[in-house]
């Protein structure tokens, strides 16, 4: 991974942290049965904050996307073939530019869908207010609400994509971040069908479990070590 790509992880994952003070803001949401996306509704007191943060973060993971994608030819490119398995120098290069090619499209996907969160919240919160959990049963809700519906779960399963991108890219040493990516594609798997499975009423707490994978995957991949233009790997570069 390149050292620029891997500092502008680094910064996704702190700034993307934000939500984590968002109870401190808003005590009213109840985690466990609120959708965090209600704290970015325009009337709650830590919707600034958060939204402003999830901008930076889905311009940032577009960024990250764009400098990955330039160097398909170079990045990771002295890497054993996905998951740990032995495979034929050309065959795993080739695997290995896929594998960078869904890396790249996953993050910009998710960045955008990211970016279209924070400009498009939910219109209301329904875990505290009746009148919009009975709009929300009855289907009478703004647009905008259901495009962010739509756009939340686009970010969901382009960072599950991403994840598992990085388990095609990383090798048996790379513990972390195999770890960190199978925890996130679970996690955030579990998330959705909670949120699916509606008489299960703990949509709060597996959703946010998710949001703490993504961070944590960031970080271990922000780990991985810089890959230089002939393709060997160096040890990280201190910042």
């Amino acid at each position: 991974m390149t050292l620029a790509s891997r500092r502008l992880c680094s910064v996704v994952a702190v700034v993307y942290s934000a939500w984590l003070v968002a109870p401190l803001l808003d005590p009213q949401l109840h985690p466990w049965t609120s959708y965090a996306s209600e704290y970015f509704v325009a009337d709650r007191p830590a919707a600034t904050l958060l939204r402003t943060a999830d901008g930076i973060c889905g311009m940032l993971l577009i960024v990250i996307a764009v400098l990955s994608y330039a160097r398909t030819r170079t990045l990771w490119r002295g890497l054993p073939g996905g998951l740990g398995g032995a495979a034929p120098a050309q065959r795993t290069e080739r695997r290995g530019r896929v594998a960078v090619r869904v890396w790249s499209a996953a993050l910009a996907v998710a960045g955008a869908a990211t970016v279209v969160d924070a400009i498009n919240p939910m219109t209301c919160a329904p875990s505290v207010s009746p009148e919009c959990a009975a709009a929300e049963a009855a289907g009478t809700l703004p647009v905008q609400h259901e495009m962010h519906t739509v756009s939340s779960a686009l970010a969901g399963t382009a960072f599950v994509l991403a994840m598992a991108a990085s388990l095609a890219l990383s090798t048996a040493s790379d513990r972390v971040v195999r770890i960190a990516s199978w925890a996130g594609i679970v996690t955030i798997a579990l998330s959705g069908v909670d949120a699916v499975v509606t008489r299960i009423p703990t949509e709060g707490i597996t959703q946010r479990v998710s949001m703490l994978a993504i961070v944590v995957w960031l970080v271990a991949v922000a780990g991985i070590p810089v890959v230089d233009r002939l393709g060997s790997r160096r040890e990280p570069v201190a910042a």
